[in-house]
């Protein structure tokens, strides 16, 4: 993927999975921290947070939120699935709370007695 297309499709911001050097690198959980560029000899790049300078796009795998649930409307695009880490078979709190940004409060619609 180019650097062009690369910013089309994924804002700075965008969570990925980086491996600095070579695939084999231990994996940066991530954020992208700048748009991607084209060095002089082609290679595109893209900075991420956590790593100083830019990553070749072939060493970034950008994250996909597992749940797409949605506290106010009650939605989502996970359909329950059982890896979920939210919905799952096994919820997770902190994941909950990192794709959510926070746990929902229930909302009470009966007036107290």
């Amino acid at each position: 993927m180019n650097a062009e297309t690369f910013n089309a499709r994924y804002p700075i911001g965008t969570p990925v999975v980086a491996y600095p050097l070579t695939r084999e690198d231990k994996a940066l959980v991530t954020t992208t921290r700048t748009p991607a560029w084209t060095l002089g000899h082609g290679e595109p790049v893209v900075s991420v947070d956590g790593y100083a300078g830019g990553i070749c796009l072939t060493h970034v795998d950008v994250r996909t939120v597992a749940c797409g649930w949605n506290p106010v409307e009650a939605t989502t695009d996970c359909d329950w699935d059982a890896n979920c880490p939210i919905h799952g078979a096994e919820p997770d709190l902190d994941a909950t709370v990192a794709a959510v940004g926070a746990l929902p409060m229930p909302i009470c619609t009966e007036a107290a007695s």
